[in-house]
């Protein structure tokens, strides 16, 4: 930008004339942009211009506005320039770099024993924080949660830039098995003694305390019966 002189300069065989006569060259303002910054995949971001009147973007995006609502999909670069009214002034440029939502995976106990406390385990390499449904946020993946049971338990992490999908799991409750055995406590040697159990349990296994009566020395039949082949105290 500044002051310049033209100067032109005609000639033929009977001599030369000359023109001269002064041009200014003004320059536009430069713009004031956004700084680059990065967006998770699928959300949107505002790029806002100031410093003229006039807009002129282009590159990933056309536009004449001041601001323009942008999604990239993949890393993309902006160019936007400013007049005052007559002239434009230099290009600049923003870059949205387009980050890739994490991913977690929820494991752990699917059983609280008599509503107690269960252990999960968040698997997401990237988080920094998760969030659980139960309240907690906690920079651990892992975390001993007590609530209400049966219930689904969900979390979600954070990487710093992006939410990760919602995963849940389910948590059952049981309570420790009832247990009501009966049997003849007093019989005689070489006589079949029968028992009997009443539960809620999904195994059993009965000892008889009769250690010499080897592998016939327990049981996991809910009614069984054994032999004493010798006389005492057994339990």
């Amino acid at each position: 930008a500044g002051n310049f002189t033209i100067n032109l300069v005609a000639q033929n065989y009977c001599g030369s004339t000359s023109f001269n006569s002064p041009i200014t060259i003004q320059s536009g303002p430069p713009v004031s942009l956004t700084n680059d910054t990065t967006i998770c995949k699928g959300n949107s971001i505002s790029l806002i211009a100031s410093g003229g009147t006039n807009y002129q973007w282009s590159g990933a995006v056309n536009s004449t506005a001041s601001s323009v609502l942008v999604s990239p999909l993949v890393n993309s670069t902006y160019l936007v320039k400013t007049s005052n009214g007559s002239c434009f002034g230099p290009l600049d440029s923003v870059t949205v770099s387009v980050a890739v939502q994490p991913l977690i995976s929820l494991v752990g106990d699917s059983i609280s024993c008599n509503s107690g406390p269960v252990q999960l385990i968040a698997n997401c390499p990237s988080a920094q924080v998760i969030h659980w449904s139960s309240g907690i946020s906690s920079t651990n993946d892992t975390i001993a949660v007590s609530t209400g049971f049966p219930a689904f338990i969900s979390a979600y992490a954070f990487d710093g830039i992006c939410n990760s999908n919602l995963d849940s799991i389910w948590v059952d409750t049981l309570s420790s098995p009832t247990l009501n055995a009966s049997f003849i406590t007093l019989s005689c040697m070489n006589d079949t003694v029968h028992f009997s159990s009443i539960t809620n349990a999904t195994s059993l296994t009965w000892n008889f305390g009769h250690t010499a009566s080897g592998a016939s020395n327990t049981s996991n039949l809910p009614n069984p019966s054994h032999i004493y082949t010798s006389a005492g105290n057994f339990t």
